[in-house]
């Protein structure tokens, strides 16, 4: 095994157990959402809206600072608008998302967020950020899956190829002699050796 194959190997090694602690820091994620959604509340919280593309229809391309109150404290946090269905989406004024995507401005939006810690809150319902985030578990383990299936194949083949060259020889002269050679001398040779052992 030369040095850049190891060196290939480490990195592979460690991009493996990267992409398995990902996955397993997703997984442990998506179970906290999945237990907050039953028991999630919604309110009604003013976002600013900046864009992130020019285009009217690139609604998930901005950005929405919030914040809302709970119990006369404020909190906030920050996300993907969410694409709004109904008279907002089609109207000009300013409770359209779609329409104020253009330039920063005020609109109000529905939050997610955990009684029990409203500082952990979202614009999108904890049901469906547990589903997204198994999604990305599922991709990162996949990966590291995939990294162990070609340290694997990689590891066969060098086998294989330090088998094939085990079978060299190298004569006290330091001519390299290949398996093949050695046995597939012909009548000649051997009749030249008989020769040389008589002499």
């Amino acid at each position: 095994m030369n040095a850049s194959w190891k060196g290939l190997a480490g990195s592979m090694v460690l991009a493996m157990i990267a992409a398995f602690a990902y996955g397993g820091f997703c997984i442990y994620l998506a179970m906290q959402y999945s237990a907050i959604a039953p028991n999630q509340s919604t309110t009604t919280a003013y976002v600013l809206v900046t864009s992130g593309s020019s285009r009217n229809d690139a609604i998930e391309d901005s950005t929405c600072n919030y914040s809302f109150t709970v119990d006369g404290r404020y909190h906030g946090g920050q996300g993907r608008c969410p694409q709004q269905s109904g008279s907002n989406a089609g109207n000009s004024d300013e409770g359209g998302l779609r329409e104020l995507a253009s330039e920063p401005t005020l609109a109000e939006v529905t939050v997610y967020y955990d009684p029990a810690n409203p500082s952990n809150n979202g614009l999108t319902d904890f049901n469906a950020r547990s589903e997204a985030v198994y999604l990305r578990a599922k991709m990162s383990i996949g990966f590291g899956v995939l990294l162990i299936l070609l340290m694997v194949l990689g590891l066969v083949l060098i086998s294989r190829t330090s088998n094939r060259a085990g079978g060299i020889v190298v004569d006290a002269e330091g001519t390299v002699i290949h398996p093949d050679e050695l046995f597939s001398a012909g009548p000649d040779s051997a009749n030249n050796s008989t020769e040389n052992k008589s002499k």
